[in-house]
């Protein structure tokens, strides 16, 4: 695969890594849960990644399973497998399933993948208590070496040990095109470069030390504001 084509797969990870923990609340009763990984595998996926990583206060395992199943079809199939009403799908191109049982915490994104029939799953598995500790808001802006835009409130980060990845969002009033702006300066004055297209809410940046920076800036769900998702990959994508 080529280097390109690496960085972006791992950008949407962890960016949906973070829909994952902004998005859903608890949710129905499973006996798979504990075991949901296999129970995703034995339903057709294939396993491409998986890793320990913090959210916030809390510890929990990130999964990524690719399927050649629709996201729709998945949707309903997960919702039976994890015995969970707590589905959202309405067509386009993510999903979410919820689930929690004897303890532990289940949340999954399904991401759409082209034209074609195939689909990512992003999987956060956490204890209660780590999804708790989860929800609080960090003690102010996480990531190092990294643009903070003026004014915003930080509310979640989560770290990849084992990749060497940090991310983390903030909230903020202000327009997204000049926070997209405020990060495209910012970076660019500290020797990042454009790295791929992007799109009109995501930009993609790499330096001379084969480090990535994503910004991601959407409308957030609840309270009107923006958010302002930044992922900093250090050492290249191995």
């Amino acid at each position: 695969m080529r280097k390109e084509l690496r960085r972006a797969f791992f950008a949407i990870a962890l960016l949906c890594a973070a829909a994952m923990a902004c998005h859903g609340r608890v949710f129905e009763r499973s006996s798979t849960i504990s075991d949901s990984t296999t129970a995703l595998l034995t339903s057709g996926g294939t396993l491409a990644y998986e890793t320990s990583i913090s959210v916030n206060g809390g510890k929990g395992e990130l999964a990524v399973v690719g399927f050649r199943k629709s996201i729709g079809q998945l949707v309903k199939e997960f919702g039976r497998i994890f015995n969970t009403k707590d589905i959202a799908y309405t067509g386009g191109s993510m999903g979410y399933v919820n689930a929690t049982a004897n303890g532990t915490v289940l949340r999954m994104t399904l991401l759409k993948l082209g034209n074609n029939v195939q689909t990512l799953v992003f999987k956060i598995q956490q204890s209660e208590a780590d999804f708790r500790a989860g929800l609080q808001k960090p003690n102010g802006h996480m990531l190092k070496d990294m643009p903070v835009f003026p004014g915003s409130d930080p509310v979640f980060y989560a770290r990849d040990d084992k990749s060497n990845a940090g991310l983390s969002i903030a909230e903020t009033s202000a327009d997204p095109a000049a926070v997209r702006g405020y990060f495209a300066s910012q970076l660019s004055s500290s020797g990042w470069t454009p790295a791929l297209p992007g799109g009109p809410s995501l930009l993609v940046f790499n330096n001379k030390k084969n480090e990535i920076c994503c910004v991601f800036v959407e409308p957030a769900q609840t309270n009107g504001k923006n958010l302002i998702t930044l992922l900093h990959k250090q050492q290249g994508i191995e």
